[in-house]
Formats: structure tokens, C-alpha cells, sequence
């Protein structure tokens, strides 16, 4: 899948921090988030419009693929998929424990446009 690649991506631990994107109706954009794979947490993403496609990639970097306990990062595909504004929220927690354990946490507002 190519989408063009958001440098908007908060550093780690950054939850205060809001992220606007914009995408065209039928284009994509990734999100590239920090991963902690390795010791449980996974990203989760809330997301109440249909304005937007969502979709997940955790590709292992060559670097961190040859390091021992090393997480690869996490990449959220954005799809435009109507006109409109809606709010992500992502959630970076394990997923046996409750959303409110999460060690970080991003808003996302995507503006999605004809």
C-alpha cells in the first residue's frame, strides 16, 4: 500500500499533543508510531466517523530486527474515504490491561477532502 508518510508524528510519550492530517477522498496517509511490542503494548486506535479507513502495518526495521528485545514500530494507515473531520484517539496499552493504563496516548484530527 503506498500512502504519503506524515512527519506530524508526536514524539513518544507526547498525549497532550494534538496531530492534524489532511488526505484526499482515495488517497492514504501513515502515521508512524513508537512500538513496544516486545513488552506487550500495542497502539489502538477510537474512531467514530466512516469519513476514514483505518488499517495497522508492523514492519520490522533491519536495525531492530537484529536487536535482541528491539520493537518495531507501528504504522497506522489512514484512508480517505468521504468528506469530512473526525478525531482519532490512539492508545498505546497492553491489551489484557484497561485503557486507562495506557503509556501513551495521541488525538488526531484528519481532514479529509474531495
Amino acid at each position: 500500500m503506498d500512502c504519503a508518510r506524515s512527519d506530524a508524528a508526536a514524539p513518544s510519550g507526547s498525549s497532550a499533543q494534538r496531530i492534524d492530517l489532511r488526505v484526499a477522498v482515495g488517497q492514504a496517509v501513515c502515521l508512524d508510531l513508537p512500538g513496544l511490542g516486545t513488552a506487550g503494548y500495542r497502539w489502538s486506535a477510537e474512531c467514530d466517523s466512516d469519513a476514514v479507513a483505518l488499517t495497522w502495518r508492523n514492519d520490522p526495521t533491519p536495525l531492530a530486527a537484529n536487536r535482541v528485545g528491539a520493537s518495531a514500530g507501528e504504522t497506522l494507515i489512514i484512508h480517505g474515504e468521504r468528506p469530512g473531520k473526525v478525531e482519532l484517539r490512539l492508545r498505546q496499552a497492553r491489551p489484557w490491561e484497561s485503557p486507562e493504563s495506557a503509556i501513551d496516548q495521541r488525538a488526531v484530527l484528519v481532514t479529509v477532502v474531495d
